[in-house]
Formats: C-alpha cells, sequence, structure tokens
C-alpha cells in the first residue's frame, strides 16, 4: 500500500504541481500521510462513499533548510 501510494502521489505531484513552481532556488517536500481510506467496489455500491487522503505538505528551501 505504501509504494501504491508514494508512486500516485509522485505522479500527481509532477503532472500538477511541479509545472507551477518554476523558480530560481531548489526546493524538496517534507509529506506526512494522516489519513488513508480506500473504498472498495463492493462497499461503493452498498454504502457510499470516497476514496480519502489526508496530508501535510511542506515545501522546503533545500539550500536554507
Amino acid at each position: 500500500m505504501q509504494a501504491r501510494l508514494v508512486q500516485m502521489m509522485t505522479k500527481a505531484l509532477e503532472a500538477r504541481v511541479q509545472p507551477t513552481f518554476q523558480g530560481k532556488n531548489a526546493v524538496g517536500l517534507n509529506i506526512v500521510v494522516i489519513e488513508v481510506r480506500v473504498v472498495t467496489g463492493g462497499q461503493s455500491v452498498f454504502v457510499g462513499g470516497n476514496h480519502v487522503l489526508r496530508a501535510t505538505l511542506d515545501v522546503v528551501e533545500i539550500k536554507s533548510g
């Protein structure tokens, strides 16, 4: 699950966030996942609900920290 989550987040960040941040200084991301909830096909049919991902995202300048 962790490897899949990292893969999905990396792909989404590269596609949606990286093009927006075009500054001069190199930065890194500190991501802390707080909650992951995956709704199965059966749950969505009988109970409903949505997938949930809650996380904090800190953008940190690498040079200064």
